[in-house]
């Protein structure tokens, strides 16, 4: 991770911008200050962190920026701007690094929305893009839209989609439940759940609950269907608790069975013997109670 430690920052003003980079404002604790930055439209943190003898300035790890350049950037305008006694650094900024960001992530719904056409799937948490790159190459026809929380694992994905020629993927940084409540009804065939966070001591923190399941309904299509794949037992049996609300739903129940395309997460749970469950749902469009 790019950074630099300084002995000494002076006080703060903002917001402050140079050459396409804006620090916005600031928020601070005793130890640590997050300074919300922008670069090119693209919103992430420095944080600033208290350590022996100085500041070290670094990027948040939770919103780190597409392309590392940013990152570099902010850093270079931070440290001119706010900053004296640089004790060591760790970045340099390369013109490469600021190249144009992948046609494969698109940054918000309006952008989103203007580019879906044709048959759709969703992979909500697509962690290193296995399977949704998988399902990409077996349905050249299909637009494959995955939905991820973590910048990291979208820039990821971009690039090994590029690497692979694979074209037909969009990738938004997004909750889910945001994503599917700007989609027209009826618009996607499928939605893929694939080892979610099982959240067993927290189970408020899930995806799944009641209103999800009623977005699912209205934009899968008449035969559209929602997969779930986990280890936890807890979690399939609260998903399936909830789409059991529809009147005359249809499942498909399956334990340990193998897919063409393995996850890392799989691939450890099967190591550790875990036992992995399927639920397939369909036929859930009408209201539920």
């Amino acid at each position: 991770m790019p950074n630099f430690k300084s002995k000494k920052i002076k006080e703060i003003n903002l917001p402050y911008s140079k050459d396409d980079v804006e620090f916005l404002w600031l928020a601070k604790n005793d130890n640590v200050s997050l300074i919300y930055t922008k670069v090119q439209e693209e919103s992430f943190f420095l944080q600033i962190k208290k350590a022996q003898n100085g500041f070290v300035i670094k990027g948040d790890k939770h919103t780190k920026p597409s392309k590392i350049g940013y990152l570099q950037k902010a850093l270079k305008i931070f440290k001119e701007g706010f900053c004296e006694d640089i004790i060591n650094e760790a970045f340099g900024l390369k013109n490469n690094a600021l190249i144009e960001k992948t046609p494969f992530i698109v940054d918000n719904f309006n952008e989103l929305l203007s580019r879906l056409q044709g048959k759709i799937y969703i992979e909500i948490g697509f962690g290193s893009g296995r399977h949704l790159l998988y399902q990409a190459k077996e349905n050249p026809n299909v637009l494959i839209l995955g939905v991820e929380i973590y910048n990291p694992a979208l820039t990821q994905v971009a690039k090994l989609a590029k690497a692979q020629n694979v074209n037909n993927i969009l990738l938004i940084q997004s909750d889910a439940r945001l994503l599917l409540s700007v989609l027209k009804s009826k618009s996607v065939e499928k939605i893929f759940l694939h080892f979610p966070v099982p959240w067993d001591k927290k189970p408020h923190r899930r995806v799944i609950g009641k209103d999800f399941c009623k977005e699912c309904a209205r934009v899968l299509t008449q035969n559209g269907r929602f997969e779930l794949r986990t280890d936890s037992f807890e979690y399939f049996n609260f998903t399936l608790e909830q789409f059991l609300t529809f009147p005359a739903p249809k499942f498909s129940l399956r334990k340990n069975e193998n897919l063409e395309i393995s996850s890392k997460y799989e691939d450890r749970w099967k190591k550790q013997e875990k036992n992995i469950y399927d639920l397939w749902v369909w036929n859930f469009n009408q209201e539920c109670k």
